[in-house]
């Protein structure tokens, strides 16, 4: 009992690693590594299901799990209108891969809350390490520019920023709920990845998450308090960020052109300009086959007439409207829309749970704006980890997710 015990925190851990550690984008080999420790780590979970009977207290009534497999449904069938057949298959398998992948985790958790803290601090722990790795090989030079930071680390600087923006929540949630100072440290560290990795939605979405989570954690009387605290904080940073070269550089230039581009229409950088027109055809694209949409990977397989390359449409919005149509878009938004309003309920109480797990999906339904996300393993981590977190706590309606 206790070596099968160990498999599986070993297997957990290669199955992150692979995940979160691995310069993913560096190579292909890396794509490999991470569909292996996903298929064997799903299948010593599902023996482990099956030998302590566990499929009726962690799947049964698990509305996450059927919205996972639905959505997974969706995006192989999509694949079978695509005009790219193979491509499309493709992506379909990634997507099972990385659905797979969540129900190993579920699994692995068994709603057990002392489960989810080790899962959270492995994950923290590894990002740490990613981030310690990233800084120490990486000159100052080469933080914000897209094909020197990833010729140099392997890892996207969007996915990278991201990747410590929504850490930087869990790391948060776990302070409020355990109240030890370490989780502030890592909390920092994750900060810093959001910031370092230069995108503006990492770093809005690593700065937000802290005045919303005090403003509804702490009681009426509280909030004003903690809210001019956090203002000052800001208005601190931000001078600093625009009066220090190197920071200006880094951060606050690119800050300043987002301010300009939601003020002054036309007054925007490159990367911004091109977003918006890709996003401008994949709704041309979605307004001549609105129904379904042009099949799994179908905005990326047209866009080689368009614009001569293989890209999506860097906004998720967009890019489900585009594959997969109206009846698309609303399967894959309607679980996280009626998990904010169920988490409601108890998000006026101040429960902290509830609390991260309404931030999570909230930040996600308001920044998929800026990127695409219905495939990313990461992102469907993040969500996990957010339902899980209420699972655990055993709450009565607790089927309601």
């Amino acid at each position: 009992m206790k070596l099968e015990i160990k498999i599986d925190r070993v297997l957990l851990i290669f199955y992150l690693l692979a995940l979160l550690a691995f310069p993913y984008y560096a190579n292909s080999l890396y794509k490999w590594i991470n569909m292996i420790t996903t298929v064997i780590f799903f299948l010593f979970e599902c023996r482990s299901l099956l030998k302590y009977r566990l499929i009726r207290n962690i799947i049964r009534k698990n509305q996450y799990i059927s919205w996972l497999l639905i959505v997974a449904f969706l995006v192989m069938f999509a694949s079978f209108w695509s005009e790219d057949l193979w491509a499309s298959l493709n992506k379909a398998i990634v997507m099972w891969m990385t659905i797979i992948g969540q129900f190993a985790v579920i699994i692995w958790v068994k709603n057990d809350d002392k489960r989810l803290q080790i899962l959270i601090n492995i994950i923290l722990v590894i990002a740490v390490i990613v981030f310690l790795r990233v800084v120490l090989i990486t000159p100052f030079f080469a933080y914000g520019y897209q094909n020197i930071f990833s010729s140099i680390t392997g890892y996207d600087k969007n996915a990278f920023s991201m990747m410590g923006a929504f850490l930087s929540i869990n790391a948060l949630y776990f302070f409020y709920k355990t109240n030890k100072k370490q989780y502030i440290f890592l909390w920092g560290i994750m900060l810093a990845m959001a910031i370092v990795g230069a995108s503006r939605k990492g770093a809005l979405i690593a700065i937000m998450a802290v005045p919303m989570m005090v403003y509804l954690k702490n009681k009426p009387f509280k909030k004003v308090f903690y809210v001019l605290l956090f203002v000052i904080l800001a208005i601190v940073g931000i001078y600093f960020m625009m009066t220090n070269d190197k920071m200006y550089a880094l951060v606050g230039q690119r800050l300043y052109i987002l301010y300009l581009s939601i003020i002054e229409k036309g007054s925007s950088d490159g990367s911004l300009v091109e977003r918006t027109i890709m996003i401008k055809k994949a709704i041309e694209l979605f307004e001549s086959k609105s129904i379904l949409g042009w099949g799994t990977d179908g905005f990326a397989i047209q866009s080689q007439s368009f614009f001569g390359k293989y890209v999506y449409s860097h906004c998720n919005y967009t890019e489900l409207l585009c594959n997969f149509g109206i009846v698309g878009f609303i399967i894959y938004y309607y679980y996280p829309v009626i998990f904010i309003i169920n988490s409601l309920k108890q998000v006026v109480k101040h429960n902290i749970t509830f609390i991260y797990s309404f931030v999570v999906f909230v930040f996600y339904i308001v920044f998929e704006y800026g990127f695409v996300s219905y495939y990313e393993p990461f992102h469907y981590l993040m969500k996990t980890l957010a339902v899980l977190a209420i699972l655990c706590q055993g709450e009565k309606n607790s089927n309601e997710y």
